[in-house]
This record gives structure tokens, sequence and C-alpha cells, in this order.
């Protein structure tokens, strides 16, 4: 359910996954919407990933295009994350988690549930992979 705390910095407030089914080979497009819970100083970086049932990545695309040091608290911004799929990655359905980490170290914020750290990710709705 939404917000997702994450570090007490940020939090998700939403998605639309724009490509729910994608060819190998194909792009995944994925809109996030976050809002600033608090001022945060070290540069962070949103991940995208999408996995298969083993964890290994298929697809990905680290970034962020709101710098952290210029959030302020009650800030919302949108963040569109296109990456493509591997062109090998079978037919299926694939993991699709995002989450923030620091450049420095590097380390991932938790995501927090009633002041605890239940996990460093967040997974949103599966992308199913199909031939043609």
């Amino acid at each position: 359910t939404f917000p997702v705390n994450v570090g007490d910095v940020v939090e998700l407030i939403g998605y639309d996954l724009r490509t729910p089914v994608v060819k190998p080979g194909g792009m995944v497009e994925l809109l996030t919407a976050w809002r600033v819970r608090a001022p945060f100083a070290p540069e962070a970086i949103i991940f995208t990933h999408l996995l298969d049932h083993d964890s290994h990545v298929v697809g990905q695309t680290d970034r962020l295009d709101v710098p952290s040091w210029h959030w302020r608290p009650g800030d919302t911004f949108v963040q569109l994350h296109r990456f493509p799929v591997d062109a090998d990655a079978p037919p299926g359905l694939y993991h699709l988690q995002v989450g923030v980490y620091t450049q420095e170290g590097p380390v991932r914020l938790p995501i927090l549930a009633n002041g605890a750290a239940v996990d460093d990710r967040i997974l949103l709705s599966p992308v199913e992979i199909v031939n043609q």
C-alpha cells in the first residue's frame, strides 16, 4: 500500500508500469511518483531492476533526474525509468523492483513499516516477457 517509506527520506506514492508485456530485447517503461519527507545531502540514486526467478538482473536502470541535495520536505517528483530487457530472456513473469541507494558506499535505504526496516527494495507489478 502507498505511500512506501524509504529511509524516512522519501516515499513512493505511486507508479505506472507503461509496458506490462515486452518482448526479449524490448524496452520496459515505468513512471514512479515520489514525495520528499526530509532533506538528504548524499547523492541518492533510484534503482530499477527486472529480475528472473533466480534474482538475476535481466534489465535495469539506476538514475535520479532530480538531485537529492535539492530536495525539500513536501516536494514531489516523477521519475521515468526506461531500460532494455536482455535479448535472450526467456518468456515468463519477471519481478520488477525499485529502491533508493546512496552513491557513496553504495548503501540501499531501508523500506520502513511502523518505524522498522522490512526490506531494501519495493516489489512492483510483474513484467511478462513474451515471444512475438
